[in-house]
């Protein structure tokens, strides 16, 4: 009963950490003490006392055990069977004992066919949650395999996977730079083409619409650009935008084979 008391004294706290300690431990320590006090008005003080009190700590154990983990181990029941074998040597009946043995045994067989079948089915289930954790690995590693080709074919201007790289960053400066880089590359394929002027927009202004098919979409994304540069943090700007945008930069691109 002293652990019952100090469960109550420290109020289900470890008096060292104060982490809040299972009430399972009182309500085993609890039974067990009544289990004792049980056997004690049985026989009072002897050998068989200590004999069957152990025989039902060992019952508690594999109760407590199959409780939580589903299962019964094979050497609580070796225990409880040398328990069973000297109760059998101690009677004197012995016939009589046989036969009670028999039913007893068909009763255990029958626990222990049970716990065999149970353990059966959790190894089963084990093996199909493996399979299926192998499978998504294997999903997930294929994924990572084809991202990672269309991440090589679409990224052969190393410019072009830095702005990526910023796009799918988590924060806004970010989504921002993505969309300054790409009007940075916009500028190097326009002046590739042959047109002439001081900035990206001069040489868009010397372009036509047959010279320069998406010339309506650079203007577009070459206007956010200049709203970024000019209002800096005041212009807000989401990912799903930003993405857009990188879209229509991506559109021209891919126009002309320049990533």
């Amino acid at each position: 009963m002293i652990p019952v008391l100090s469960f109550l004294w420290q109020k289900g706290k470890c008096c060292h950490c104060g982490s809040k300690i299972s009430r399972q431990y009182p309500a085993v320590e609890l039974l067990a003490g009544v289990l004792a006090l049980a056997v004690y008005f049985k026989t009072g003080v002897s050998f068989w006392w200590l004999f069957y009190f152990s025989a039902l700590g060992a019952l508690l154990l594999i109760a407590l055990y199959d409780l939580r983990a589903k299962i019964i181990d094979r050497h609580f029941l070796y225990i409880f069977g040398v328990f069973a074998f000297i109760s059998f040597l101690s009677r004197n009946n012995f016939w009589s004992d046989l036969a009670s043995s028999f039913f007893i045994a068909l009763f255990f067989i029958t626990i222990i066919s049970y716990c065999a079948i149970r353990l059966l089915e959790i190894r089963s289930k084990e093996k199909k949650h493996l399979k299926h954790e192998i499978e998504e690995y294997a999903h997930h590693q294929a994924e990572h395999a084809k991202k990672l080709r269309a991440s090589q074919e679409v990224s052969k201007n190393p410019q072009w996977t830095k702005t990526l790289g910023y796009l799918f960053s988590q924060h806004e400066s970010d989504w921002k730079l993505a969309i300054i880089e790409a009007d940075t590359m916009l500028e190097s394929l326009v002046t590739q083409l042959g047109f002439k002027g001081n900035s990206l927009g001069d040489k868009l202004k010397g372009a036509t619409q047959e010279s320069f098919r998406n010339l309506t979409t650079a203007w577009e994304v070459h206007t956010v650009r200049n709203k970024i540069a000019h209002e800096g943090a005041s212009f807000e700007l989401t990912q799903r935008e930003a993405k857009r945008v990188i879209a229509l930069y991506e559109q021209i691109f891919r126009e002309f084979g320049y990533i």
